[in-house]
């Protein structure tokens, strides 16, 4: 029997980021009615927050809406509905290992499905009369849920295997415990022994040197004794007047006097703990000089209490992994000797495997309700399998597959860049009929820094947009934390290569302009040149820095990238491309070619960047004649204005020209 909500809120807001205050506001207000706390209302406020981001984002990604928020308040839940009529998405069906692989762009959104899952305690998604609606049910304080009884049972071997797990984790757990304090105390003991053995060492070495006031040889014995031994914190050799004779870590204290760190003895033979002014806690070894049986001296060594601390984790590290493998090895055991009690399944998977269908045949004598259960799901899944062939065709997948390319590659395409003073920049981006892997961005280092980035990535589709992503959240990440382009582009590599599928690669072309001194450094994965028409004299240079492309999975000393730098000067017209530019095909085959992009650039340098770019487009389809693409067209255009000098950036920023669909051939026939 359902429960009667005491009271009911409803708000409809136009589905834009700048309203998510008001939307926040709204989840305040009515948290504020609820029992619940101030962070249990922040929290739901985040969660809240996360799915109307995502909607804003996603769902109306080419188009506007609204989003309406209802909220029911029970007498121990509250229950909020998030409704928006964009495109279907059911988010709980993610699995949360696919978090890992999303888009970091440091702005709002992102938090995932596992936090809205954490902070809520049911998520329930259902598409019903075009909307999407998206429930959460946040319990009150001391309010009980009640546990969903679906009457069904482990099979008797789920609890055999479970119980075994239980009892063997169990005591594996007992033996790391027992065995961990019987560790630290051996390996404590261990420590401090070899460290006095050291001090007696040391002290027999030295006794002829010390009874001499042989200062040179005693230096050149200690600094030799200390070389190799982590974690000594100080060593002193001193007569028997507590005259320091030798300290290779504080040579300056030679001939000075000697003070027995507080709290210590002459009779301590085993070494003590103690607090050192300078080094903290150290454990304090003593050992007599003795030369003809008479004391002519003694050897202080302090031993970091801190490192003996690390030898003894790490030996409990050693432990830890062991009782890990055994749990593993047990784990691996439990299960083998399960299957073996499985024999009937496996028995039904070959009959399965031989006659291809069990529909219709019954269960067979001797078969119990277990396998008849499976029988029965079998012939469900055959049947799904068979009507979904029926109804998908082979264009419907490839027309799904274009469409999510075409959204991630919506989603990580800059749609605008700062306006930056005294500097013209703009772009042109245009989508071939198969969807390809051309990526361009501008990205803010600092405040005196501006990065800019094409790349092309060999592929197609939607792994060339999930390829496409990684290099995004890797670039704008290490641009940020660097202003040398060959340490970013080795960086961006470490990071993607060990994902890349085999065969695939990234090149790439990034450069950084020092908006105060106006130089221009660069590097290369790779890629096409970059062209700098120079405003004084119009000469054109090509700036082809060495460098192999990013996922070949080679050393750094194998990739032997380079950096050019280059003072720019007002006017100068910078020119970063993919070769979908000079590869564009005209109907007899010909090549636009690098000469025509570059005749280009000089007979129209006096146009600005937006103008050039629209005016080259235009260019490339007059060349094209409408023959169909099989490459992205990607430029980055960028000047100095004559009369400005870049200081700063603004805030607001300038808008890209959307991206265009990729245009079918009307001559070219459906298969």
């Amino acid at each position: 029997m359902f429960k009667k909500a005491i009271l009911q809120f409803v708000s409809t807001i136009p589905a834009q980021l700048e309203n998510l205050k008001g939307i926040l506001a709204f989840v305040s207000e009515v948290g504020q009615k609820t029992p619940l706390s101030a962070k249990e209302i922040k929290g739901l406020q985040l969660v809240v927050e996360e799915i109307c981001t995502n909607i804003i984002r996603h769902s109306y990604l080419f188009s506007t809406g609204d989003i309406t928020l209802k909220a029911s308040l029970l007498s121990d839940r509250l229950t909020l509905s998030i409704l928006d009529q964009g495109q279907p998405f059911d988010p709980t069906q993610i699995k949360e290992e696919s978090l890992q692989q999303q888009v970091q762009t440091g702005r709002k959104g992102g938090l995932g499905l596992k936090l809205i899952r954490k902070l809520m305690d049911e998520v329930e998604y259902k598409y019903e009369d075009g909307q999407n609606q998206l429930r959460l049910t946040k319990m009150f304080p001391g309010a009980i849920k009640k546990p969903e009884l679906k009457g069904k049972k482990l099979s008797l071997q789920a609890k055999i295997v479970w119980g075994a797990v239980l009892v063997w984790s169990a005591m594996v757990l007992v033996f790391y415990f027992y065995m961990a304090t019987k560790i630290e105390s051996s390996a404590k003991e261990r420590i401090l022994a070899t460290s006095a053995e050291w001090t007696n060492t040391l002290a027999r070495n030295a006794a002829e040197a010390l009874m001499v006031g042989d200062d040179l040889t005693l230096s050149g014995l200690t600094t030799n004794f200390a070389k190799g031994k982590s974690g000594i914190a100080y060593l002193y050799v001193v007569d028997s007047l507590n005259t320091i004779w030798a300290s290779p870590f504080e040579p300056s204290q030679v001939l000075s006097k000697f003070i027995l760190p507080y709290g210590l003895s002459q009779d301590n033979s085993t070494p003590s703990l103690h607090y050192h002014p300078r080094f903290g806690r150290c454990y304090h070894c003593l050992a007599p000089v003795r030369q003809a049986e008479k004391q002519i001296g003694t050897v202080h060594l302090g031993l970091r209490a801190e490192a003996v601390d690390q030898e003894v984790k790490e030996a409990g590290n050693d432990l830890l992994k062991g009782s890990f493998l055994g749990l593993m090895i047990g784990w691996a055991g439990i299960f083998f000797l399960s299957s073996l009690a499985a024999r009937p399944i496996r028995t039904l998977r070959k009959r399965i495997e031989q006659t291809g269908s069990l529909a219709g045949k019954g269960v067979l004598a001797g078969e119990d309700e277990e396998i008849a259960q499976i029988l029965k799901a079998f012939e469900e899944t055959t049947t799904r399998i068979k009507i979904a062939q029926q109804q998908t065709s082979q264009q419907e997948w490839q027309k799904k597959e274009s469409e999510l390319a075409q959204e991630i590659r919506q989603a990580l395409i800059p749609k605008e860049f700062p306006l930056i003073e005294g500097v013209q920049l703009s772009s042109l981006y245009k989508v071939a009929r198969e969807i390809g892997g051309d990526y361009f961005d501008f990205i803010r280092v600092d405040e005196k820094n501006l990065g800019l980035a094409v790349a092309d990535i060999a592929g197609k589709g939607v792994s060339a947009s999930l390829i496409m992503s990684a290099i995004r959240t890797a670039l704008r990440l290490q641009a940020r934390q660097s202003t040398d382009p060959v340490s970013v582009l080795e960086k961006v590599d470490s990071f993607i290569s060990p994902e890349m599928p085999k065969g695939i690669f990234v090149t790439m072309f990034y450069g950084i302009i020092n908006l105060e001194s106006k130089e221009f450094r660069c590097a290369s994965a790779g890629h096409n040149p970059a062209l700098l028409l120079k405003a004084q004299g119009k000469r054109l240079l090509r700036l082809n820095p060495k460098g192999l492309p990013l996922g070949l999975k080679l050393s750094e000393s194998q990739l032997q990238r380079e950096a050019l730098s280059i003072q720019l000067e007002p006017s100068d017209l910078l020119l970063l491309y993919t070769d979908g530019i000079t590869e564009c095909r005209n109907p007899s085959g010909e090549q636009f070619g690098p000469g025509r992009l570059a005749e280009f650039m000089q007979a129209h340098s006096n146009l600005s960047c937006e103008k050039l770019a629209k005016l080259l487009e235009q260019r490339l389809a007059e060349f094209t004649g409408g023959f169909e693409q099989k490459d992205d067209v990607t430029l980055v255009l960028f000047r100095l204005e004559e009369t400005r000098s870049p200081k700063e950036f603004r805030p607001e920023a300038q808008s890209l020209a959307s991206i265009p669909e990729p245009v079918a051939d009307p001559n070219r026939e459906e298969h």
